[in-house]
C-alpha cells in the first residue's frame, strides 16, 4: 500500500500578505491569500520546517497556523508544532516560546519584541 505524501506548501510574504502556495505538479499554485498580521517577509518552505523538540523550549516567530500544524522561524530555520498539542493556536507574528509538558501538550510564552535602536 502506498502512502500518499500531503502536498508540499510554501509561504511567500511580501508587500502587507501573506500568500500561501501549493505545489501541483511543476507549478506553485495559490491557495489562500491574507494580511501578513506580522509576519516579516520573505519565502517560508513549509514543506521543509523540522518536527519540534518536545524534550525543550522552542523561539521563534509564528509564521503560519493550519489546520494541522504551527510553525516557527527560528534561528535554527523552520519548526513545526502539532496544532492538537495545544489549548488555543498561538497568535501569527507572535514571538513566542513553546514549551511541552510531561503529557506532551504544548504551552507557548509571549516574548516581548525587540526594539531597534537608531
Amino acid at each position: 500500500m502506498k502512502v500518499e505524501q500531503p502536498p508540499k506548501r510554501r509561504l511567500v510574504v511580501l508587500n502587507g500578505h501573506r500568500v500561501l502556495q501549493v505545489l501541483a505538479g511543476d507549478d506553485w499554485g495559490i491557495e489562500k491569500v491574507d494580511k501578513a498580521r506580522g509576519v516579516r517577509p520573505g519565502l517560508y518552505q513549509l514543506f521543509e520546517a523540522a518536527e519540534a523538540d518536545q524534550s525543550k523550549p522552542t523561539a521563534g516567530i509564528v509564521v503560519h497556523v493550519d489546520d494541522l500544524q504551527v510553525y516557527l522561524q527560528t534561528d535554527a530555520g523552520l519548526v513545526k508544532h502539532d496544532l492538537g498539542a495545544f489549548d488555543r493556536p498561538p497568535p501569527l507574528g507572535g514571538r513566542l516560546t513553546v514549551s511541552y509538558n510531561r503529557q506532551g501538550r504544548a504551552s507557548f510564552d509571549m516574548q516581548p519584541v525587540k526594539s531597534s535602536a537608531r
